[in-house]
């Protein structure tokens, strides 16, 4: 593994009211990313084009990469890159915690393809 890049979770707020989602938050945890498709709104109100969903080790959602990040690895991503995300830091803040991650990308073939 190497680490291609540090960034953050968000939508973290939205997820407050489900407790389950989150026990997953933990410095060290490793973090599944996957593409997602953001509604429209959210879509028309950020300019996205691209979303890149965080998930837990029991594939409940916990966030979403900011957009910039979300760009370069979804790219990644579509070109069939392993692409994790590891929890670096819990940082405490008024209201809103922040979730630090490293992103990483599994060097070689992706497990399970050819090449």
């Amino acid at each position: 593994m190497s680490i291609a890049e540090t960034s953050y979770l968000l939508g973290l707020g939205e997820l407050a009211r489900d407790p389950a989602a989150l026990i997953s938050l933990q410095v060290g945890a490793r973090l599944r990313l996957g593409l997602g498709m953001p509604s429209a709104r959210g879509a028309a109100a950020a300019g996205w084009r691209r979303l890149v969903e965080v998930r837990g080790p029991n594939g409940r959602a916990v966030g979403y990469l900011p957009p910039d990040d979300a760009w370069a690895v979804a790219g990644l991503l579509e070109k069939g890159a392993c692409v994790t995300a590891r929890v670096t830091a819990l940082v405490p803040a008024f209201r809103r915690g922040r979730v630090q991650l490293a992103i990483e990308v599994e060097r070689g073939p992706v497990s399970g393809q050819g090449g």
